[in-house]
C-alpha cells in the first residue's frame, strides 16, 4: 500500500490478492472513501503473500510472488550444490570481489607494490575484511595477485574471526572513521596500500581510506554510506593523487566468480556459514537429486 496527499484529498494505492491496484480517494475529513476501478499492477515486482513468512528479523525475505525481468536485468541461476541462504548471501555482494579482482589484477600487471610490504605484488587494504563483501574481496585480491593483504576491523572479536579465516596477512584493529588512526594502522602493517577497498557500512570512512592509499593508487568504495562530496573534496584537501571508484554492484561474470570463491575457500565459507547460523529459523541443505528446495526462511547473513 502506498499513499500520497494531493491538495485537499488523500490518495491510497492498494494491491489486492489478485495483484490489481485500487486507487482509494478520500477528501480531508471525509467519513467514507471512494474506490476507483482497479487496474493491473504496473510494477516489476509483485509480492502476493503479504510477507507472511517473514518476521522482520532477517535480511533475506521469504515471499511468494513474481517479478518481470527486462533485457538488462541482472539475474543468476541458484547453484544446486550450495544451500539457498548461502548462495543468496554470496550473490548479495558478488560485485565487490569481482571489481576488486579486476583492479588488483591490473595493479599487479602494472608492477605496483613490487617489494613493498614484503610482497611481490600490490599491497591491498580492506576496511571491513571480516564482513561478507570484505572477506570475498580479500579472497579475490589474493587470486588477482596481491602481494600483501591488510585487513581492518573495528574490534578484537572481528580480528579473531578474520585471523582464523586467514583472510589477510595482517589484521589490524582501528576505527575506519578515524583517518589518522586507520592510516597509521595500515602503514604500520606494511602500507600504504596500492588498492584500498572500503566495505564498511558507516559514514565517515572516506578520509581514512584516502590517507591509507599510496600516490597513484586506487580506492574502491563499496559502502552505500559513502559520501561523494567527502571523498572528492577530502582527496583534494590532502593533495592525494588517487583514483576513486564507486562499486555499482555489477561486473561481468561477478556471480560466477563469487560462487567459485566460496567453493574454493573453505575458511571464507565457514565465515559465511557462521553468520547465517546466527540467524533464527530452520537450516536448509541441498538435495543431491533435485537441488535445494526454496522454502520460507528467517535466517539472514549479516551486513558488509
Amino acid at each position: 500500500m502506498a499513499g500520497v496527499h494531493h491538495g485537499r484529498e488523500r490518495l491510497l494505492y492498494v494491491a489486492d490478492s489478485t495483484n490489481r491496484i485500487w486507487q482509494v480517494s478520500a477528501p480531508d475529513g471525509a467519513q467514507q472513501a471512494q474506490f476507483t476501478a482497479p487496474k493491473p499492477n504496473p510494477y516489476p515486482l509483485a509480492v502476493t503473500d503479504g510477507l507472511a513468512g517473514w518476521d522482520g528479523r532477517s535480511e533475506q525475505v521469504p515471499c511468494a510472488g513474481h517479478a518481470i525481468l527486462f533485457g538488462r536485468s541482472i539475474a543468476a541461476v541458484l547453484p544446486g550444490d550450495l544451500p539457498v541462504p548461502l548462495s543468496l548471501a554470496v550473490l548479495d555482494v558478488c560485485g565487490a570481489p569481482a571489481l576488486t579482482h579486476r583492479v588488483v589484477t591490473a595493479a599487479a600487471l602494472d608492477g605496483r607494490g613490487a617489494g613493498n610490504g614484503g610482497g611481490t605484488g600490490p599491497v591491498v587494504a580492506i576496511l571491513g575484511v571480516a564482513g561478507k563483501s570484505g572477506s570475498l574481496s580479500a579472497a579475490a585480491a589474493r587470486r588477482g595477485g596481491a602481494g600483501t593483504i591488510i585487513g581492518v576491523v573495528p574490534h578484537e572479536q572481528e580480528a579473531v574471526a578474520a585471523r582464523n579465516a586467514r583472510l589477510a596477512d595482517h589484521v589490524v584493529v582501528a576505527d575506519a572513521r578515524d583517518p589518522v588512526a586507520v592510516s597509521a594502522a595500515i602503514r604500520g602493517a606494511g602500507g600504504p596500500a596500492d588498492v584500498t577497498v572500503v566495505c564498511v557500512d558507516v559514514p565517515g570512512c572516506e578520509g581514512g581510506a584516502i590517507l591509507s592509499t599510496a600516490e597513484g593508487g586506487t580506492v574502491i568504495f563499496f559502502s552505500m554510506a559513502t559520501s561523494f562530496t567527502a571523498a572528492a573534496l577530502g582527496a583534494e584537501g590532502v593533495a592525494a593523487d588517487v583514483t576513486m571508484l564507486v562499486g555499482n554492484g555489477y561486473v561481468p561474470g561477478h556471480a560466477q566468480l563469487a560462487l567459485d570463491l566460496i567453493r574454493a575457500e573453505p575458511r571464507v565459507r565457514a565465515l559465511f556459514d557462521s553468520r547465517i547460523d546466527e540467524q533464527p529459523g530452520p537450516k536448509q541443505e541441498p538435495d543431491e537429486q533435485s537441488g535445494p528446495k526454496q522454502e520460507p526462511r528467517e535466517d539472514g547473513d549479516g551486513r558488509r
